[in-house]
């Protein structure tokens, strides 16, 4: 099979017209959640066609093929926790609140103030005005499950057609000058160890299929699987099992289910997407020192750094997020040391509504300050 040949078989399996990630996006692990952490909801724009020079900067920034697969671990260890991490935020968020949504406006409820008009993705937790969304054709194969346009990048192809498309090019030896094949590669090996877990998990059930009678490890092992199985850009046949199994630990409300299926009878144009599906941040300025490129040891990041060990903040335990852009604040109580935002429980909004960013320990040095505490990650 010839290269082209390859990008373009990989192309059609895997992107959506009209969409908004190309190929390399969708088949990689996610690097917008940091910045949805932070609190930044950065606009979403409809795809376009990129060359291949600009997809292997990915590789430029690793310096080689084989640094890229050890980035790509790291990245999708990391992308389970701060995968969680960010369903917590957004499940926790109130529905009149001013972060809900696409459009960032409260939700108005219809009289009955305990079901709020809202859709919620199931893997990111973010809530949504059901006009606000547009049904998207691969979740009919979900069962009722809805995610949002971020967590539903790509087709979702079964694992044996991409499978049969890689193992063709791995035996012409074209592998090697192919960014897809090694991102392909990648997520296979992710989506055949999620099979073979799963399949031990569900195996150990032995048939039932009643809640009522699981224990509560046995829930946590299911969701921890469904929220895993959700997270990957490739279907199984365990895929719909899981999702059934879903729908049972996780039932919607009828209102929920109604709500959906008002989305998915409203008349979908194909032809188009929306220029931007997520409103931006208003532009503030910061009185603290806040930075996408901080400095370390007098020595300015780079793109060469990326997701590497000296990328660790001085936090304590640094998450060390990865992402287009990572935002940094420095502590300006002395120790004049930089740490990720995410990392002290900081968002983009949180940082404009203080003067002076202050560590723990410059903190506990200065008892008089008035700076809320920050718990340390």
């Amino acid at each position: 099979m010839r290269l082209d040949d390859f990008v373009a078989k990989v192309e059609k399996m895997f992107q959506k017209p009209p969409g908004y990630y190309g190929t390399a996006d969708i088949i990689s692990p996610r690097r917008d959640l940091t910045a949805l952490l932070e609190g930044q909801r950065c606009p979403l724009f409809p795809r376009r066609k990129r060359s291949r020079a600009e997809d292997w900067n990915l590789v430029d920034e690793h310096d080689s093929v084989d640094k890229l697969k050890a980035a790509l671990n790291r990245m999708a260890d990391q992308e389970s926790e701060l995968l969680e991490r960010l369903r917590k935020v957004n499940a926790d968020r109130p529905a009149n609140g001013a972060e809900i949504c696409v459009c960032r406006t409260p939700c108005t409820s219809s009289g009955d103030e305990t079901q709020p008009e809202l859709i919620s993705c199931r893997l990111c937790c973010d809530h949504f005005h059901p006009a606000c969304i547009r049904w998207d054709p691969v979740l009919n194969e979900l069962n009722g499950i809805y995610l949002c346009v971020r967590c539903l990048r790509g087709r979702r192809p079964r694992i044996e057609d991409a499978r049969a498309v890689l193992n063709k090019v791995e035996v012409d030896g074209a592998s090697i000058r192919s960014l897809e094949a090694v991102l392909l590669r990648h997520l296979l090996d992710r989506t055949e160890a999620w099979h073979a877990k799963t399949s031990q998990l569900l195996a150990g059930l032995s048939g039932e299929s009643n809640v009522a009678i699981l224990s509560d490890e046995q829930k946590s092992l299911l969701n921890q699987a469904i929220v895993a199985g959700l997270s990957l850009e490739i279907a199984t046949d365990l895929s719909k099992e899981i999702y059934k199994w879903d729908l049972l630990l996780n039932p919607p409300s009828v209102r929920q289910t109604h709500l959906l299926d008002e989305v998915r009878r409203r008349p979908l144009d194909a032809s188009s997407a929306d220029a931007a599906v997520f409103a931006g941040l208003d532009k503030k300025t910061s009185k603290c020192k806040r930075s996408h490129s901080p400095t370390n040891n007098g020595r300015k990041k780079n793109k060469k750094s990326y997701h590497e060990d000296e990328q660790s903040c001085s936090a304590p335990n640094c998450l060390r997020p990865f992402g287009e852009k990572v935002s940094w604040v420095q502590c300006e109580g002395g120790c004049d040391q930089w740490f990720h935002i995410l990392c002290v429980g900081l968002t983009v909004q949180s940082t404009e509504q203080i003067d002076t960013y202050l560590c723990f320990k410059c903190r506990m040095c200065m008892p008089g300050t008035k700076q809320q505490p920050i718990t340390l990650a």
